[in-house]
């Protein structure tokens, strides 16, 4: 008989909703919160439903410390990791009341505990357990009645689903296929020692400048040998940069050739070592073959595979950029090439390497499922430093000006990654780009990200519509990296695969017509609810959604207008374009105008005293402005006051 999943179980006890919340209990213990795809599955299948029958999922206080032990002093990074993400997840939870933590400080540990409970109370309620851990499931199974159903099972199967687990046949036959699942998933990620994995340092090696290559400029024509000591000859020029030149070398291969000064003992013995190493799997990097020397034996240079494609800065950061490379785009497009980057990043670590210096000036795009990582002289290799990098993308955390001296971690990578992943889904703006604020490395340091902190803040245009259009776990972690100053909250590009996995597999499902796709939205994500007001904007006629405070506001201007609409008219007044005065009908400059009511008047005409009262949004009288307030207020350049004197003299006290 094939096992139940919680979907199917679940689907049978909705039918009898007041049985369910009379008769049955739900617990869960530490390893499936421990398990990304348990907690995803109790999201969408278990917790929706039981809290509107205020029957919240159960987390024993023990399991919830034993979460907290384990985050406080993980084994590895990736379980301290996942015990974070488990805590947040009930932290979460325990808000909207979906999850309750029951017991006592001095309960049992969860192996005992759970089984105690159940023991305890198997005669009042129907109980289904969710555990990972085998003797607690053996236990449970084990002390269970024979012929009744007061105890249900739930585990994770080897496709990721969950599912009912009845006696102790079926409890080991999927023990079983979980165990060889992992077997097969560790075999498939292991490398072969000698050739793939890199060790890894605390410290970085000291830097040796001494020179090892010749003081001749190399140039197009010109011979060098590679480590078998076969000639190649020199090409056009393809590229150049701050550490060389890149010379066409035939069809399948271009050689980097340092300038004098670069060509140091340092990158010698670094490329050396990537050229014995050369990981197999690496397929979307540019990875050096060979080194290079000229026909005297000093080193110059290394081979790599040519590499094809736009670079990312040049096509995809900018909306006249993106129409012009790839027309034909939709944001399903720019979500799988943010995938794809990050398949390339992740596949980078797993060997344990670091490409360091993540920014778009090193990627080339063919295609959303084609890029190269280009400049892998640049990742970090053992105790060899990447010794470059962008402001843009320096985690906060670090101080060390000189990328030189100090070896970077995953963590900082994370930020990096983030950084760039944000940059892509957003038309190639910064995640710190702050109206209002410094240049984006100081609001790093301030911890200033507008789209979680401060909605004013995000910069004018399309970014905020297109931010609402993200899914809630897109936003989470973009908001867990730069909001959040602890860098353990940040994804990892193992986590960040995950979650672009799933947006894309959401945009592939929706319409033609749907604006999730849309690059650039003229609006934000439309919703439904009672708190929803449509409206028409009197510009462009436009129909949109917004909520009923928001069309409060707009009802008190003249002409309603939607967000594009509203920002031509901030854009205008940037530009400092001429309005024609609304009193005496002379051509003026916006800037130096003022906007009274949703009119414009300029300087030398005063707005009518109607269009000056104004209602107090924290008492709710209305007030006038006197021609001495106006003068005073826009005499500084400062926007007149929303609230009556009153409770201005309120707030001041």
């Amino acid at each position: 008989m094939r096992p139940l999943t919680l979907k199917q179980f679940l689907s049978q006890l909705v039918s009898s909703p007041k049985e369910l919340a009379e008769s049955y209990r739900f617990f869960v213990d530490a390893g499936s919160l421990l398990r990304p795809e348990v907690r995803e599955r109790l999201d969408e299948e278990l917790l929706g439903m039981i809290v509107g029958l205020h029957r919240p999922l159960i987390v024993p206080l023990s399991v919830k410390k034993q979460l907290t032990e384990i985050n406080a002093a993980p084994k590895s990074v990736e379980m301290g990791e996942r015990a974070s993400e488990a805590l947040k997840f009930i932290q979460k939870h325990l808000a909207d009341r979906r999850i309750e933590v029951v017991g006592n400080p001095d309960d049992p540990p969860p192996r005992v505990n759970l089984v105690d409970l159940y023991k305890r109370f198997r005669t009042q309620y129907r109980f289904v357990v969710f555990s990972t851990d085998f003797p607690i499931a053996s236990d449970i199974l084990y002390k269970r009645k024979p012929g009744t159903h007061f105890a249900k099972l739930v585990q994770p199967s080897s496709s990721g689903e969950l599912i009912l687990i009845e006696d102790m046949e079926g409890l080991h036959a999927n023990q079983k296929a979980l165990h060889a699942k992992r077997r097969a998933e560790r075999n498939q990620n292991q490398t072969a020692p000698s050739q793939l994995r890199f060790g890894q340092h605390d410290k970085p090696r000291p830097i040796d400048d001494t020179p090892v290559g010749g003081s001749q400029i190399l140039s197009e024509g010109f011979s060098v040998r590679d480590q078998q000591n076969r000639s190649l000859r020199l090409g056009r020029a393809v590229a150049s940069g701050g550490e060389g030149e890149i010379f066409d070398c035939g069809h399948e291969f271009v050689a980097k050739i340092y300038f004098p000064e670069r060509r140091t003992k340092t990158r010698r013995e670094k490329l050396e070592l990537m050229c014995s190493r050369r990981p197999q799997a690496l397929a979307q990097v540019a990875w050096p073959v060979s080194l290079l020397c000229s026909e005297e034996g000093s080193f110059v240079g290394y081979l790599m595979p040519k590499a094809k494609g736009v670079r990312m800065q040049d096509a995809v950061f900018a909306k006249a950029r993106l129409e012009k490379h790839f027309p034909k785009w939709t944001r399903a497009d720019l979500v799988q090439l943010a995938l794809t980057y990050a398949i390339a990043v992740r596949d980078v670590q797993r060997p344990g390497l670091l490409v360091g210096d993540i920014n778009p000036m090193n990627a080339l795009i063919q295609s959303p499922e084609q890029i190269v990582i280009v400049d892998a002289d640049s990742f970090q290799v053992e105790d060899f430093p990447c010794p470059v990098g962008m402001a843009t993308f320096r985690a906060p955390e670090i101080t060390e000006p000189d990328f030189s001296l100090f070896l970077r971690t995953e963590r900082h990578e994370a930020f990096a990654l983030a950084s760039l992943l944000f940059m892509i889904l957003m038309g190639g703006k910064s995640p710190y780009s702050y109206q209002g604020g410094g240049d984006p490395a100081e609001n790093i340091r301030a911890g200033n990200f507008p789209y979680a902190k401060d909605a004013k803040a995000i910069p004018a245009g399309a970014f905020r519509y297109i931010w609402s259009y993200f899914p809630p776990r897109i936003k989470e972690a973009f908001s867990s990296t730069f909001a959040n100053p602890s860098p353990a909250g940040r994804p990892t590009a193992q986590q960040w695969v995950g979650l672009l996995q799933d947006y894309l597999k959401f945009l592939k499902s929706c319409s033609s017509s749907d604006d999730s796709l849309a690059l650039w939205p003229g609006s934000f994500r439309p919703w439904a609810g009672a708190g929803v007001v449509q409206m028409e904007c009197g510009e462009c006629g436009t129909a949109f959604q917004t909520s009923a405070k928001d069309a409060e506001n707009k009802r008190r201007f003249t002409k309603i207008l939607c967000g594009p609409c509203r920002e031509a008219v901030n854009l205008a007044r940037d530009a400092s374009r001429d309005v024609r005065c609304a009193s005496c009908q002379k051509h003026y400059t916006l800037e130096r105008g003022r906007l009274a009511g949703g009119v414009f008047y300029c300087p030398t005409c005063t707005a009518p005293q109607s269009s000056l009262d104004r209602g107090c949004p924290t008492c709710g009288n209305v007030f006038r402005l006197t021609p001495s307030e106006v003068s005073f207020f826009w005499g500084r350049n400062l926007s007149l006051p929303k609230r009556c004197p009153d409770c201005r003299k309120a707030t001041r006290a």
